[in-house]
């Protein structure tokens, strides 16, 4: 019939498939569907029917099965059929939103899974982290590290280093919090570690621009991560400093 069917209540965990034949499936806000793939691609249970979903909770992707695999496809809502339709609450279980607003990503372990609400397919990838990275911001294309995406004055490497955003023009400092000579501290923005980066960071210092010695005794302390960008509070040598003009910057190389 017409009528709808809420979803409603922690996590509902069955593996079977899930078919809407006629009226709508509702999962509540702050319900889950567990979804199980299995050791191959393409096979693990999904929504599908010529009903409406309107999914304002959570999907909970079990990917165990799948573990030895390095890229596969697995469809978890049949969009070709079923009408579905996302939430603003809709989240799913420990993957970041992409800014597109149609995509769902989680890297761990050298592998990538990115679940794609407007087809309704999870697929799994394996590469660098840069290129891991780029993904996110598809449909615009970051893939050249070289290139300066934004037109901001910062290549797509320096922005991937210290976690800036490449299709954005006004994302172009990674100083979050300015230095403060009698302290010597300041607070920048990276990647996150463990990811792979191949990175590593320094602190170099100028009182004439022209001239940047590696602060070797300056302290660099992580204060906390948001997805995958991490905050970095600063302590240099020397503090107070007390030379009229003193300047500060990070520089990130590929680790030996």
């Amino acid at each position: 019939g017409t009528g709808t069917m809420t979803l409603s209540n922690s996590t509902n965990t069955y593996s079977g498939n899930t078919l809407v034949n006629g009226g709508t499936l509702s999962l509540a806000t702050g319900a889950q569907l567990k979804f199980v793939l299995g050791a191959t691609s393409g096979v693990s249970n999904s929504i599908s029917g010529a009903g409406t979903a309107v999914l304002d909770g959570n999907f909970l992707i079990d990917t165990a099965a799948a573990s030895a695999l390095t890229t596969g496809t697995w469809t978890l809502e049949n969009v070709p059929t079923l009408t579905g339709i996302y939430g603003a609450s809709f989240t799913v279980v420990g993957y970041t939103a992409n800014v597109d607003n149609d995509t769902w990503t989680k890297t761990a372990s050298g592998k990538t899974w990115t679940f794609v609400e407007s087809t309704g397919v999870l697929t799994l990838t394996s590469g660098s982290d840069y290129t891991t990275w780029a993904a996110v911001y598809l449909p615009t294309d970051v893939s050249d590290p070289a290139a300066d995406t934004d037109g901001d004055g910062l290549n797509n490497q320096q922005e991937y280093a210290f976690g800036l955003n490449p299709t954005l023009g006004s994302s172009v400092s990674p100083i979050t919090v300015p230095l403060d000579k009698t302290t010597g501290m300041f607070t920048y923005t990276r990647r996150a570690t463990p990811l792979t980066t191949g990175l590593t960071y320094s602190v170099q210092t100028s009182t004439d621009l022209a001239a940047w010695p590696t602060d070797g005794g300056a302290v660099q302390n992580v204060t906390g991560t948001v997805g995958d960008v991490q905050t970095v509070v600063v302590t240099v040598s020397g503090a107070p400093l007390t030379d009229p003009t003193f300047f500060v910057r990070v520089k990130a190389v590929p680790a030996p």
